[in-house]
């Protein structure tokens, strides 16, 4: 998990506005078309700074609330006016009844924990989840695509489809409702960005104590074309075979 208190600065001082998390709010929000904002309840499973939530906030979504393990986290978040306390996933059904969400936000959670964990943890959700109810989650996908961001943010996995198809044999009563790879456009640049910081991790360029996330300032024109370009991958490659990260849409029978 994230332990440097500098990464949670730097998160919330950009997820209003960064390409990533605009383009992941608007896969999530998609999600939500069709249901009653005034009646829907939404949990947002390890919140961060409330980047979501704030998103939430500003579509009057009004049952909406979340946690997280992190104080920092959790101090940015309630700064924000939003409904959130500090907790651990790996304890969620202690927290909340059974049936009690329509929906469960899970973002770039998941990475954190080992397999057998994980398991539990989506045990947990359906637990919470009403019948009809959904999780939506993203994770960082494939390998290839490691680099000092995993190591800034305590990854310990990344995913495929076919990783989340194994749990779901488990989890037997959640299934994959909808899924796509994203960032597909952009894959050969991240791909070949982080090769180079593996290369200067092993040479010892970079210290993995030293390492940072991708999270901070892009400068304007950069980051509308890279939100852009996610925007048209979504319109023309919905089905994209491939991307840094892995959006799953589950839903409980």
């Amino acid at each position: 998990m994230i332990t440097n208190p500098l990464e949670y600065a730097a998160m919330h001082a950009v997820e209003e506005k960064h390409w990533w998390y605009a383009s992941l709010h608007k896969k999530v929000m998609e999600q939500l078309v069709g249901y009653d904002f005034n009646a829907i309840r939404l949990l947002d499973a390890g919140c961060g700074t409330g980047g979501f939530l704030l998103k939430c906030k500003e579509n009057n979504l009004i049952q909406a609330q979340g946690f997280d393990y992190s104080e920092d986290a959790v101090s940015f978040s309630l700064g924000r006016g939003l409904d959130v306390k500090k907790a651990s996933i790996l304890k969620l059904a202690e927290l909340y009844p059974a049936a009690s969400f329509d929906v469960v936000v899970c973002n770039d959670v998941l990475y954190q924990f080992e397999k057998d964990e994980i398991i539990q943890i989506l045990i947990q959700i359906q637990k919470i989840l009403k019948p009809g109810g959904i999780c939506i989650t993203n994770n960082q996908a494939f390998e290839a695509f490691k680099g000092t961001h995993d190591i800034a943010v305590g990854a310990k996995i990344r995913f495929t489809k076919t990783d989340f198809e194994e749990y779901i044999d488990v989890v037997n009563k959640l299934q994959i409702d909808d899924w796509h790879y994203w960032s597909f456009l952009l894959s050969p640049f991240i791909a070949f960005a982080r090769f180079i910081q593996r290369i200067q991790l092993k040479t010892g360029y970079i210290k993995p104590s030293e390492a940072k996330s991708d999270v901070g300032n892009v400068p304007t024109w950069l980051n509308s074309l890279l939100y852009t370009c996610v925007d048209w991958e979504e319109r023309l490659i919905p089905n994209a075979p491939f991307g840094s990260s892995l959006f799953l849409v589950l839903k409980k029978k």
